[in-house]
């Protein structure tokens, strides 16, 4: 898809849709029943809001970098890294049986990818974060409010 600014991206596990004002928009597909929670980590902190989400976190750093990273999926990318929306097999069992993706959440200073990652079920849009490669997810809550 070539965007307005002329920018390409891939986007074929996302339906596009062109708005009249010419803007492109990527939107993961959604369908099927909500899965459970089972095993989850859940956090107590309070909902921080940025960028209009209800997010987890307390601190203004990581809400910034996590909304960032969520505004990339939406729009279907580009993404700055080569891994980012690859499948996430939930080898370890940590998740509900899904059909994932991940995405990197961009740590300040860190020389490489870090540990912090948003993983997403196409089906069922349910995403979590991790902030520690996999051994604790938080479910999140993408959506604008």
């Amino acid at each position: 898809v070539h965007l307005p600014d002329g920018r390409s991206v891939k986007a074929s596990w996302a339906l596009i849709k062109v708005i009249g004002d010419g803007r492109v928009y990527a939107f993961p597909t959604v369908a099927g029943p909500p899965v459970g929670d089972k095993g989850l980590k859940r956090s107590l902190v309070g909902v921080a809001k940025g960028a209009g989400r209800k997010l987890p976190f307390s601190d203004k750093a990581r809400v910034t970098e996590v909304n960032k990273t969520l505004d990339r999926i939406d729009s279907g990318g580009p993404f700055p890294y080569k891994k980012d929306g690859t499948v996430f097999k939930n080898r370890e069992g940590a998740l509900p049986k899904g059909n994932y993706r991940e995405y990197t959440v961009d740590t300040p200073g860190a020389s490489n990818r870090g540990a912090r990652r948003v993983v997403r079920d196409v089906d069922s849009g349910r995403t979590y974060y991790t902030d520690d490669h996999y051994r604790n997810f938080i479910q999140i809550d993408p959506k604008r409010y």
